[in-house]
């Protein structure tokens, strides 16, 4: 909106402005925005018809912010796509965790994406377990011998499996997730520790946002809450 010229604007037009960038809309936002009218630096001002403008001191934050991210924008054109992902996460903590995990790539936080999205993942598969799938898998679970007459009732029990290949395992035998999700699951694991851990491996943005996006829309929007 800002970068079209545009210096006036609704409540409206910055609630659009998230909807369009696949984000939910500020929190108290009327409130956030009288704030931002006070005091003698205000980088808002308040006009008539419910509009609001930039003041000098918003212009100018607006001018030194579009110039620090305009580098980074033109070096990555992947981080909209996944940042419109945010929108489609069905759950306010899931979007917001979601969109740090995207907001680590604009600072080349690689490795820090990967084991976000991967914790939101494991995170999102126990959720749909304990409301969806809990027999099937406590069942499963009892099978195996390192069950030892244990049970999940609440998701802190998930704590009591030795690690997530056995979680993943246990979602397999009990036909609560497909083979070839099993596949994609083995896989990001493998990464996701690869990320986890000190080593001389380059992480690129590409096999990131590969991941990224392989586990929302093979997981998390597969399997919905």
């Amino acid at each position: 909106m800002f970068q079209s010229g545009r210096t006036d604007f609704t409540r409206g037009n910055v609630t659009a402005e998230f909807a369009a960038g696949g984000l939910p809309p500020p929190s108290h936002f009327a409130g956030r925005l009288a704030q931002l009218c006070r005091g003698k630096s205000a980088p808002l001002l308040r006009l008539a018809g419910g509009r609001y403008g930039l003041s000098v001191f918003g212009q100018r934050e607006v001018r030194e912010y579009l110039g620090s991210i305009s580098t980074a924008a033109q070096q990555s054109s992947a981080v909209p796509a996944l940042t419109a992902l945010v929108g489609k996460i069905s759950g306010d903590a899931e979007q917001k965790f979601l969109a740090e995990a995207v907001a680590c790539l604009d600072v080349k936080a690689n490795r820090a994406a990967v084991v976000m999205v991967w914790l939101l993942t494991v995170d999102h598969l126990q959720r749909y377990v304990l409301r969806n799938k809990l027999a099937d898998f406590n069942a499963a679970w009892a099978q195996r011998g390192d069950c030892h007459g244990r049970a999940v009732a609440d998701q802190d029990d998930f704590l009591e499996l030795r690690d997530e290949s056995a979680f993943i395992e246990i979602l397999r035998s009990a036909t609560i997730i497909t083979k070839d999700v099993r596949k994609i699951l083995d896989e990001k694991l493998g990464f996701r520790n690869t990320c986890a851990h000190p080593n001389d491996i380059i992480v690129t943005e590409s096999k990131v946002v590969a991941a990224i996006e392989d586990l929302v829309y093979n997981v998390i929007f597969k399997y919905p809450l």
